[in-house]
């Protein structure tokens, strides 16, 4: 079914099949989606943490006797600088967040932006009688609940709401894992350290025997 605006300037004619709130096949009746909630993020840090090597006593001591392995080099400085740039994009992913989140919320609370507060005009003509005298002159327009667009926007809205908390709990959970990305650089980046300096040279290989 397809609703014609009044006018044209609000656009094509809408295909509820497809652009409807029971696009893809709905018969109107199904469960709508769930909200899903919406975090306050906050970047804790303000420079990523110095590389010490110090994991606290809980973790120190490596034991198992002698490990030889290759020599590798690690630029832990490089490590460090790249966490203070990330951290400084994730500040901005964080503001961008909690300015979109003020957007959804205030889309959701108003319950006017599918349409669920539309008004129409309602001319009201004078009544015509005989000799071109009217009855009853003609009264100011009026602007009336327009029930039919009222309807569908709430019907678009009951599936549109939820699917735009779930969208922004989605960019929550992507900022949040890059969060715990920029953790485990860090760590490992303070395990490093701490391999290096709990590294020790392995003891001179016994004299030669002779005979």
């Amino acid at each position: 079914m397809a609703t014609t605006p009044r006018n044209s300037v609000h656009g094509p004619p809408r295909d509820d099949s497809r652009d409807g709130p029971n696009a893809g096949g709905g018969d109107g009746n199904s469960t709508p989606p769930a909200y899903a909630g919406d975090p306050y993020l906050q970047v804790i840090w303000g420079d990523a943490p110095v590389i010490t090597g110090d994991l606290g006593p809980a973790k120190q001591g490596g034991g198992g006797g002698h490990r030889h392995h290759p020599a590798y080099s690690v630029d832990l400085g490089s490590v460090r600088d790249c966490e203070n740039a990330m951290l400084g994009q994730a500040r901005l992913a964080v503001t961008e967040y909690m300015r979109l989140k003020e957007i959804v919320r205030a889309a959701i609370d108003g319950n006017s932006v599918w349409g669920q507060q539309a008004m129409k005009r309602v001319r009201h003509p004078a009544v015509p009688g005989y000799h071109g005298v009217s009855y009853a002159p003609a009264r100011p327009d009026t602007f009336e609940p327009d029930e039919l667009v009222r309807k569908a926007g709430e019907a678009y809205a009951a599936t549109m709401n939820p699917v735009m908390s779930q969208v922004l709990r989605q960019c929550a959970d992507a900022i949040e894992a890059t969060g715990q990305f920029m953790a485990m650089l860090n760590r490992a980046g303070q395990q490093y350290a701490h391999a290096d300096r709990s590294s020790f040279f392995p003891d001179p290989p016994p004299p030669a025997v002779k005979s």
